[in-house]
């Protein structure tokens, strides 16, 4: 990852304090853009032409277009060809002068032929906009404030919170945290700060001094497989995954892979078996037993052959790391397994630069119970009062004995009949243990109102 940040002033000082304050996303090569009245810094994790051409901000030929990326865009090479075609000339190699040379092109339109995970802001000189960009799931963070004239972006908050934007807690903001362990899309826990929701794009007028447009260029949507044999679905699922891990390996530095031995993580390392030489992974072993899935790790990487790296991991590991993370995560993350995650990607950051995981997987294809809990829970849902007040009751008597919170939380469910959404929301919400708790603060945040 790299870390970006910028300005619609001309401060030197200030653009290399918020850029410094980024030094651990990129230890590799730092660059400033200070003058025609902005100010854009950057710092660079190497993975794609390890050169000085690489370094950002990167500009066009006449230097009328700027760009501070962060991110990987998986088709560059399809990209640059079709772009050479067009007349443009490149300089290095990177996937970056192909996000360059794309907007001098297609303008907004290059958003449509990105295949990647990128946060980026461009520097359009002779329109004199800021063009802030972020991917099609918001891989990668980008967050922005517009104060008193003063437009700010980063990658992370610590660096907007350097360049003087003041810090007033957003209470809507926390409660959604309150609620649901994380902060609602398009928000932050400051309301003077706001991220660029994932899929979007934002215009800011540097003449004007005002945000001109705030977009979204995609939307996630399923296609219809009727007529469609499982065969045939499978062998198409698995073509794209192939291709996927395909495109995620196209690096000019070390590859290496996360394996817990589950089903996404060991797919991943099937996959990358073939086309990565000396394919190194790395895993968890927890100290506790019915956390610990260490030993299926091992047999995944017995069979593929992989230099496997097992890092043990304990309660000293919590007191240790613990106080590090309100530094780098900036705002309140109820996510416990963020722990394990910093120690496995520090042990595997000596050993490569670049390591693909499951992440995700549980998400696309309904691994989580939640899932299954929301199916019975609409059942549930649509009963007659009656039938809803029988199984209540059920439900507290046998509670008396097993004394338990997933069964406190069963009663808030059956107290009346809820629309599916507030349903869902309840599901995964960390309050419901009683059911006398509250509905109304679901209703303090509505997703329309991010952004």
């Amino acid at each position: 990852m790299c870390g970006i940040a910028g300005l619609n002033l001309e401060d030197r000082d200030l653009i290399r304090e918020m850029t410094n304050l980024l030094a651990h996303r990129g230890p590799d090569q730092e660059g400033y853009h200070v003058q025609d009245g902005v100010s854009l810094g950057h710092k660079r994790l190497s993975i794609l032409d390890l050169s000085e051409h690489g370094r950002q901000p990167l500009y066009n030929e006449d230097q009328t277009i700027c760009a501070v990326y962060n991110g990987e865009i998986f088709n560059f090479q399809e990209i640059k060809e079709d772009l050479i075609s067009l007349g443009h000339a490149f300089q290095s190699h990177t996937d970056t002068e192909v996000l360059v040379h794309g907007y001098e092109q297609w303008g907004r339109e290059v958003l449509a032929r990105l295949n990647g995970q990128f946060a980026f802001c461009i520097f359009d000189k002779p329109n004199r906009k800021f063009f802030l960009a972020r991917d099609r799931f918001g891989i990668k963070p980008l967050y922005y404030a517009f104060q008193n004239g003063r437009f700010v972006f980063g990658s992370e908050l610590k660096s907007i919170l350097q360049s003087g934007i003041e810090k007033t807690i957003d209470p809507d903001s926390l409660n959604h945290y309150l609620f649901f362990g994380y902060m609602p899309s398009g928000r932050s826990v400051f309301q003077q700060i706001r991220q660029l929701p994932p899929a979007s794009f934002l215009v800011f007028d540097l003449g004007e001094k005002k945000i001109e447009q705030i977009g979204t260029y995609w939307k996630f949507s399923y296609h219809s497989v009727q007529g469609r044999s499982e065969e045939e679905i499978i062998q198409e699922l698995v073509e794209k995954l192939r291709q996927s891990v395909r495109r995620r390996l196209i690096s000019d530095v070390p590859l290496g892979a996360f394996l817990s031995g589950g089903v996404d993580s060991s797919i991943l390392v099937a996959l990358m078996r073939d086309q990565v030489e000396q394919l190194k992974t790395f895993s968890i072993r927890f100290d506790y037993p019915d956390f610990n899935e260490s030993q299926y790790a091992k047999i995944v990487s017995d069979h593929f052959r992989t230099d496997h790296y097992e890092i043990e991991f304990n309660a000293r590991h919590i007191q240790d790391l613990i106080s590090r993370f309100p530094y780098h995560y900036d705002e309140p993350f109820a996510d416990p397994s963020m722990i394990p995650t910093w120690l496995v990607c520090s042990v595997a950051r000596q050993h490569v630069t670049v390591c693909l995981s499951g992440t995700g997987g549980d998400e696309l294809f309904a691994g989580y119970s939640r899932y299954r809990e929301f199916q019975i829970l609409k059942r549930l849902n649509r009963l007659p009062g009656i039938l809803r007040k029988m199984f209540d009751s059920a439900v507290t008597l046998g509670n008396l004995f097993a004394h338990s919170d997933k069964l406190n939380k069963l009663r808030t469910f059956l107290q009346r009949p809820l629309p599916d959404p507030l349903l869902y929301q309840m599901l995964l919400s960390y309050m419901f243990r009683r059911p006398e708790e509250t509905l109304g603060a679901l209703y303090a945040y509505k997703p329309s109102e991010a952004g």
